[in-house]
């Protein structure tokens, strides 16, 4: 596990439980993950999200600043298709965020164990060698269109704070004068 870095493709583990092992260090709520929720979904969720935010949201876990005493966590998932719509739900001092139409897999939270055995090195070098080497931006902002428009500068009503303009007018003096 690494914050930010996607799981590998999980087409060939549908249906199937998988295993992610985090690092004590990356359990606390100062994980940048945490603090950018970067988690869709609720009960099921995309498999682009963070898994210590899957933690934090399904309860599993209560995130403090220091880490635990125990080296890690094993983290069970089981993997299906993914959903047309992830919803988002406040749980858990967390709000995950909803999306639709989203390519990969879905994760159901299924059970956590701690652990002081992460493995030897050689097996934690041939399981990093199957992660993605960059994390992909896969989501972006949707950014509104801004209709142009143009103001006449010519005139300008100036209101009080009682939302009151703060002249007399009449029609005839700002209308078109034609």
């Amino acid at each position: 596990y690494k914050p930010f870095v996607p799981l590998p493709n999980l087409a060939d583990y549908l249906g199937n439980f998988i295993k992610v092992v985090v690092e004590s260090d990356y359990l606390t709520n100062a994980n940048p993950t945490i603090v950018k929720r970067h988690i869709w979904g609720n009960d099921f969720y995309s498999s682009d999200s963070d898994v210590v935010c899957i933690l934090q949201h399904v309860g599993a876990m209560k995130l403090k600043e220091i880490p635990p005493p125990y080296k890690g966590i094993e983290v069970y998932f089981k993997v299906s298709r993914s959903r047309t719509t992830y919803t988002s739900q406040f749980k858990n001092g967390i709000k995950s965020r909803k999306t639709q139409s989203f390519e990969g897999h879905s994760l159901k939270f299924e059970t956590a164990q701690e652990t002081n055995d992460l493995g030897t090195e050689q097996q934690l070098i041939k399981l990093a060698s199957l992660m993605p080497i960059k994390a992909k931006k896969v989501r972006r902002k949707q950014k509104m269109a801004r209709k142009s428009k143009e103001y006449d500068q010519e005139m300008s009503i100036v209101f009080n704070l009682s939302g009151e303009p703060m002249n007399k007018f009449s029609l005839g003096e700002f209308g078109d004068k034609r």
